[in-house]
């Protein structure tokens, strides 16, 4: 079986030198794509054990939201100030070069995350991006700690005004305590996960590259994405998004809505599972 595809028509399958390529599909029993417009490439090729399933993906980040943790930084992070917050999830420099240029003169915090938290991208981050930047460690340690009495609210390193996020394993979670989101990759090899920042109501900015991922088409589709070429495109989107309430409220919803409209593929999968394994079995028991 083959599980939540997505087809193009660029792809060798459905090009003249594809026929290995065409032979390899004949090997599953059968095929749940993501859309439509996949289940009709196949059938242009002779592929008919096809079902529309969707995404399971959608189903996934869904359970992420439900089960979620609480991060007692990032929310003390959010509520030391009144600023809007941008999460800027798995950024390469690429994207943190337009992130420090738009957020320059702009009254914004930022919630940085590196996709890879070596230490060459913290410190190209906390050079590029609105000062003061307190690392998450260094935030753990101070909520281990009681602060000075009559500390000042601005020397409080959760007053900065980049958190930046050197832990693993923590962005899909982090999503919640921003505004709106940025996702990376777009600027390189394609973008990361946009599907976990829509899943909380969240919306999304990205690069302009994600011609492989039909969720970032369907979203700017439903107004909750929203796609940037350099900083210019980017500082017009925050200035649209974070000056209009109304404007960021409406895309919220969007992204959102997208995402809980997606669902339950993982259940159209598993029934159809379920019936095939039935079957088999029936027919073996024979």
């Amino acid at each position: 079986f083959l599980i939540s595809a997505s087809f193009r028509v660029d792809q060798p399958f459905f090009r003249w030198f594809g026929g290995s390529w065409r032979r390899m599909l004949g090997l599953f029993t059968h095929l749940f794509v993501q859309d439509e417009r996949s289940k009709e490439l196949l059938e242009g090729v002779g592929v008919r054990n096809v079902t529309v399933s969707g995404d399971t993906r959608f189903d996934r980040v869904t359970a992420i939201v439900a089960e979620a943790r609480a991060l007692p930084i990032a929310r003390a992070f959010r509520k030391a100030s009144e600023l809007p917050v941008v999460v800027a999830g798995s950024t390469w420099s690429a994207d943190e070069e337009l992130l420090a240029k738009a957020a320059q003169g702009r009254a914004v915090r930022l919630v940085a995350v590196p996709h890879e938290p070596v230490p060459e991208a913290l410190e190209r981050i906390e050079q590029a991006f609105p000062a003061p930047v307190v690392r998450w460690s260094f935030a753990e340690e101070r909520m281990d700690t009681p602060a000075p009495a009559h500390m000042p609210p601005e020397q409080d390193p959760l007053h900065a005004r980049t958190l930046l996020v050197d832990r693993m394993g923590l962005l899909a979670n982090l999503y919640r305590e921003g505004d709106l989101a940025y996702v990376g990759g777009g600027f390189t090899d394609g973008i990361h996960s946009i599907l976990e920042a829509a899943a909380w109501g969240r919306p999304v900015i990205f690069g302009p590259r994600h011609r492989k991922f039909p969720e970032a088409a369907g979203l700017i589709a439903a107004g909750g994405g929203f796609e940037v070429r350099d900083a210019n495109t980017l500082s017009a989107t925050l200035h649209q998004l974070l000056d209009d309430p109304a404007s960021l409220k409406a895309a919220s919803q969007a992204a959102a809505r997208f995402v809980r409209d997606h669902t339950g593929a993982t259940d159209r999968v598993a029934g159809h599972l379920l019936r095939a394994l039935s079957a088999q079995g029936l027919q073996e028991g024979h």
